[in-house]
């Protein structure tokens, strides 16, 4: 009988469940978004090959295969703002842009940068095998370089 009562008990409370999961909770607490804007636009401070490769790094290499992550990490990274008509995720302190296109991961960035920094910005995440730099363009005394990262 008190077998029988306590299995009762189990299939009630089981009953009375919603349905919620802890990995349900976790990916709720876990999800971060980068705020958006129609007007979202580069900052002004050019880009150091340093802070370069820690976005490449962070937002392109770190969340491959499918950059799924990409987002909620330039949420933790913070500054980024998200222009709603391009979908193009923008610094707001530095001259830098991140957009994912088809099957790709792009960054782009203006400074004064000049030749070694190229090899430096793709040394420096730690996975130059799957970074791949395009030609330097010069536009206002700035020169913008862009990266790009593949899926898979």
């Amino acid at each position: 009988m008190r077998a029988a009562l306590a299995w009762m008990a189990v299939v009630g409370l089981a009953a009375c469940q919603t349905g919620v999961t802890a990995s349900d909770t976790v990916a709720v607490e876990t999800r971060a978004t980068v705020p958006v804007s129609a007007t979202a636009g580069p900052g002004a401070r050019i880009v150091t090959p340093a802070f370069a490769s820690e976005v490449i790094r962070t937002a392109c290499v770190a969340t491959r295969p499918d950059f799924r992550g990409t987002e909620r990490a330039l949420a933790q990274m913070g500054g980024f703002v998200q222009n709603a008509r391009t979908g193009t995720y923008f610094s707001q302190t530095h001259n830098l842009s991140v957009k994912l296109i088809e099957n790709r991961c792009s960054v782009v960035m203006g400074g004064r940068f000049n030749g070694p920094d190229i090899p430096k910005i793709v040394n420096g995440t730690g996975a130059p095998q799957v970074v791949r730099a395009g030609l330097p363009r010069a536009v206002n005394g700035k020169v913008y370089l862009s990266f790009s990262v593949a899926k898979g």
